[in-house]
């Protein structure tokens, strides 16, 4: 899966107003925080492992990866919109994943979610 073609989706102003997403801005924010985020190497899996712990990271203010400050305009936001973002992005995964891909990261999220 060429993780390329999923980031420059998610930083697609196009594709994100797309979902409709409550604060549009924000949402595309966090949305091409996630994109920074991704690597080739990603399967479906880590895929919504990415977006979560993008979400955490962002809600700590810290980068898990480098122990670094995050600087980022949803840093200080109200941690429950992140949950929010996280939600919207899962339901809208067919916009920016490839079919399949999405059918086995929604997969994984459901089982996870039992």
């Amino acid at each position: 899966m060429q993780m390329v073609e999923v980031a420059n989706k998610l930083r697609d102003r196009e594709v994100i107003d797309s979902m409709s997403a409550p604060g549009g801005d924000q949402f595309y924010s966090f949305t091409c925080f996630v994109a920074d985020r991704l690597n080739d190497e990603l399967v479906p899996q880590g895929f919504i492992m990415a977006v979560e712990l993008a979400a955490y990271d962002l809600i700590k203010g810290v980068d898990g990866y480098t122990g670094k400050p995050i600087q980022n305009r949803l840093v200080g936001l109200p941690p429950f919109i992140f949950p929010l973002m996280v939600e919207n992005l899962f339901r809208n995964l067919d916009k920016v994943l490839p079919s399949e891909f999405a059918k086995e990261a929604l997969d994984f999220l459901a089982q996870v979610k039992k």
